[in-house]
């Protein structure tokens, strides 16, 4: 557990939630200013590679975009293996996308599918996700459709491909026949 002192008051970091001092959650905004705090105080380029991505996610889950922004792109620049890099790549269009940054997702991430062993279908469907957001839905159907062959087909209700096809169909004139 992790204490934070945050405008005269007791905050503290649990089990990945941030509660009052009475052990409440916080609410979202209040969240997202004591994870900044939380993370931003943490020397991450220290890190080795299996403390580093648990510092990924951990920061994605409590949504410190800015510093799993840095986070990410530090271990895509560094000496980490090709497991880790592929990992991540998913986490930082992600999280590049809820800071309002699909083109740089796109910029960053799109690269890696030029060599297939990057590839994966949390990859694929958050590239397609991005390019829905910058309107590109031609290459948002392709990734989606590179994604659904990875996985061997079948979309699942509600899975998150299924989702970003639905979206494609829905802000689109891609027929997209499969889907409901």
């Amino acid at each position: 557990m992790k204490k934070i002192e945050y405008n005269g008051e007791i905050y503290y970091y649990y089990n990945n939630k941030f509660v009052d001092s009475t052990f409440i959650e916080v609410d979202s905004q209040l969240k997202k200013e004591l994870a900044k705090i939380l993370f931003s105080e943490q020397d991450f380029k220290t890190y080795k590679e299996k403390e580093l991505l648990t510092f990924i996610k951990e920061t994605k889950q409590a949504e410190a975009f800015s510093v799993c922004k840095d986070a990410c792109l530090f271990g895509l620049d560094g000496d980490f293996s090709f497991n880790f890099k592929k990992v991540i790549l998913p986490i930082l269009t992600s999280t590049l996308r809820n800071l309002k940054q699909s083109s740089l997702a796109i910029e960053k991430c799109s690269k890696y599918t030029l060599d297939e062993k990057y590839v994966s279908v949390p990859l694929c469907t958050s590239l397609a996700s991005a390019y829905c957001d910058v309107g590109n839905y031609e290459k948002a159907f392709q990734y989606a459709n590179l994604g659904y062959a990875i996985q061997g087909g079948g979309l699942g209700y509600n899975s998150e491909l299924s989702l970003v096809y639905m979206r494609i169909k829905k802000e689109s004139n891609i027929k997209v026949d499969f889907i409901d």
